[in-house]
């Protein structure tokens, strides 16, 4: 053995926590300046980075929704060859051309929503958004500009700068990191981890078993919209040709054979569109709701995702071995830190900044002869987790989540056009109406930044006031 060579010799068991170095990523705890390389900060040595591997029978949902697609096709078109075609050839193309151009439309909605890819994270691209949304200018910088605006300055030049008021709003959300062993990466902006898929997705609505056991992310969105809007269309169109034929048949003015098998596909067909067209448009009308205030399915339904987003209170952590005093409360829920407290929980992990950021210790030391006293308070700008909180705090998140609207963007035009996409160019408009008749169009941005509402600032700051007063 030569020299030079060194052995990697490490202990059988080693209680010093590091992140996996299987996967090469950059560590939840670096911050920007760091040297790393981007282009291989991300690559993965041992191939098991990745979504999960899926076994057939979670596309057994999506075979039924297909089947469910393509099966009233057969009494449809009976119903179209066997009532209209005799009565007006005219009306049966007519009603067979739209039938079947919505039913394309519906089938191509169903491929974009399997082949497209939800929402990938670029964990390069991510970290340096983050380290340029949470990124703070140095000190001398600040004080450097201060003393030159104060100096020299002239008064137009004074009245074209920008005022602190005209800033956009970057809300008081804190950097976040997937510890997920399959991602080790950090989770823009409306990004959450899917257990179900094993990865993250950007603005992840749902995960939907019917399309192909995956998630409704920023890249699919469009296309589900689309997909329950065309469905629905489809069944209240299908369900409109049913109804001469029933009034037809229920009058007794058409005779019936004994081997016409008609009535029974028009009242098959009326049966199914009815069905589904209630089902999925009762669906679709929700996310319209949803898409008229910019919201997600997981941010309606999950309101304590709006806690990260509260403004850190002033929190205090009393000593075990004292009681505390009235300034060193917060709530019923004060001493948590005691392992006898019904609130007792764990703390976070130490490379999580919602308790590091901000802490300040005071020791305070008190000798006298026969006693020794010491007082220990730790002071943090803290953010409230769940667990945390009490009955009338959780009913109070609540109440202020259906309130809220963190991304909502002032009109109902806008937070469509995030969506489906704006019309662009004039030279290019047809191509926006394709893509949106085809397949719901495409969305604004890119999936990593949204623009936060700022009147959701003001209603935050009260919500925090009211936490720290139940």
């Amino acid at each position: 053995m030569s020299s030079n060579t060194k052995l990697n010799l490490k202990p059988l068991l080693s209680f010093e926590l590091q992140p996996p170095a299987l996967f090469g990523r950059r560590s939840p705890t670096a911050r920007a300046g760091d040297d790393y390389s981007p282009s291989d900060a991300y690559e993965d040595t041992s191939g098991g980075h990745g979504p999960r591997k899926k076994s057939w029978i979670a596309y057994i949902p999506t075979v039924v929704a297909l089947a469910f697609i393509v099966g009233p096709q057969v009494p449809l078109f009976v119903t179209l060859v066997r009532y209209y075609l005799p009565r007006s050839p005219a009306l049966f193309l007519v009603h067979l051309s739209v039938t079947y151009t919505l039913t394309f439309i519906v089938l191509t909605c169903f491929l974009v929503v399997l082949a497209r890819d939800p929402g990938p994270v670029d964990g390069a691209k991510a970290q340096t958004i983050e380290d340029r949304r949470f990124q703070e200018p140095p000190a001398e910088e600040e004080e450097e500009e201060e003393d030159g605006d104060d100096e020299g300055i002239s008064l137009a030049e004074a009245l074209m700068k920008p005022s602190a008021s005209d800033t956009p709003w970057a809300g008081y959300g804190e950097r976040r990191w997937c510890q997920k062993v399959k991602c080790w990466s950090p989770k823009p902006e409306r990004t959450h981890h899917c257990g179900e898929c094993g990865r993250c997705v950007l603005k992840m609505d749902h995960h939907c078993p019917w399309l192909g056991a995956k998630c409704i992310g920023h890249r699919t969105y469009p296309a589900f919209i689309h997909l329950l809007f065309t469905i629905t269309l489809l069944c209240l169109y299908s369900f409109a040709l049913t109804i001469p034929p029933l009034r037809s048949y229920l009058d007794l003015t058409t005779i019936i054979n004994d081997d016409d098998w008609t009535p029974y596909f028009v009242l098959l067909l009326a049966i199914i569109t009815f069905i589904f067209g209630l089902m999925i448009g009762s669906f679709w009308g929700y996310h319209v709701y949803l898409i008229s205030t910019n919201q997600t399915t997981l941010e309606q339904l999950t309101p304590f995702l709006l806690l990260r987003h509260i403004p850190p209170l002033p929190m205090s952590t009393p000593n075990p071995t004292q009681p505390p005093s009235n300034s060193q409360t917060l709530g019923p829920q004060s001493n948590r830190h005691r392992p006898d407290s019904p609130y007792f929980f764990p703390s976070p992990p130490p490379d999580r900044a919602s308790f590091s950021e901000g802490s300040s210790t005071t020791t305070q030391a008190s000798h006298s002869p026969g006693t020794k006293t010491t007082t220990t308070t730790t002071q943090k700008a803290g953010r409230i987790e769940e667990h945390f909180l009490t009955s009338d705090q959780r009913r109070r998140v609540r109440y202020a989540a259906r309130k809220i609207r963190l991304y909502d963007l002032g009109s109902v035009r806008q937070n469509w056009e995030e969506v489906v996409g704006g019309r662009g160019k004039a030279g290019s408009r047809w191509k926006w109406w394709l893509d949106l008749i085809l397949c719901g169009g495409k969305g604004k941005g890119d999936g990593y930044t949204f623009e936060f509402n700022p009147a959701a600032k003001r209603k935050l700051d009260r919500l925090a006031e009211d936490l720290a007063k139940l």
